[in-house]
């Protein structure tokens, strides 16, 4: 028997045209999700710091000139060196000055026992006592010149020596004497 043209031609027949069909509607979801994920946009993110010139110094330095006999001093100096560091930003101009102390007379750095007996010594750049360390006041200039340190900096820690010279010649009574300086890097 023969279907007639345009007849359906049984549920095989039709369940095939249904498939085709949802094959095609499947076939073009996917291409238009595929296009949806297709495109794309730009944008831009700034990024942004500012360095700005910075310097530490080492917390704390020691310069400790151990147990000297009172007759020893008489003729003979006491000396002792510590060292310290500094760390600044690169390039950036600075300069450490010492203080003269809690107990100076002036520029006359003093070291203090009990409540009035001093004892006189010197900070100094080199083993020589010919250049002081004096305060400084700007990260480019000294008080006197050369009496203070003036560097760039590398970025790295810096190590610097303070060489300490208590001067022969006094005659003080026996005690522990101290002092405390104010080291500053001016940057």
């Amino acid at each position: 028997m023969q279907t007639p043209v345009g007849s359906p031609k049984g549920p095989l027949t039709t369940w095939r045209a249904i498939s085709a069909v949802a094959a095609l509607m499947l076939a073009g979801m996917c291409t238009n999700a595929v296009q949806a994920q297709a495109g794309t946009a730009t944008g831009t993110l700034g990024v942004t710091l500012t360095i700005t010139s910075g310097c530490t110094i080492s917390a704390s330095a020691t310069l400790a000139f151990g147990s000297v006999a009172g007759s020893s001093l008489a003729t003979t100096d006491a000396t002792a060196n510590t060292t310290f560091a500094v760390t600044c930003t690169l390039l950036a101009p600075y300069a450490i000055g010492m203080g003269y102390g809690a107990n100076a007379n002036g520029t006359q750095r003093r070291m203090l026992t009990g409540t009035s007996t001093y004892l006189n010594y010197g900070l100094y750049q080199s083993t020589g006592t010919t250049q002081p360390w004096t305060t400084a006041t700007s990260s480019t200039s000294c008080t006197t010149a050369g009496a203070c340190v003036t560097a760039i900096g590398t970025g790295a820690a810096v190590t610097y020596t303070v060489y300490g010279d208590v001067p022969s010649g006094q005659a003080v009574a026996a005690g522990a004497f101290t002092d405390s300086v104010t080291m500053t890097v001016y940057y």
